[in-house]
């Protein structure tokens, strides 16, 4: 929701300024309320309508540790993908 991105039509003065306070702060309390807020300013004032949200699911044996992405991105770099010793 930066300026100049996909969903930059939607403009709200306290959301600017506690995203920019989210995104600057390294402080995780104040990241934390910040998000909270923008969370209650977004769904007070609703700018767009989401009409899809994918489930995703795996199934993994208990032996292959692997973490999602938020972003759907399948990452299997060896970091993010091995196989536990059993």
């Amino acid at each position: 929701m930066s300026p100049g991105q996909m969903h930059d039509y939607w403009r709200h003065p306290e959301f600017e300024g506690l995203r920019l306070a989210a995104r600057f702060s390294g402080d995780e309390s104040v990241r934390a309320d910040a998000y909270r807020r923008m969370t209650a300013i977004f769904l007070e004032h609703n700018p767009w309508i989401v009409v899809l949200q994918p489930y995703e699911d795996y199934g993994l044996r208990r032996y292959v540790e692997f973490t999602p992405s938020p972003n759907q991105q399948f990452d299997l770099r060896p970091y993010n993908f091995r196989f536990r010793r059993t």
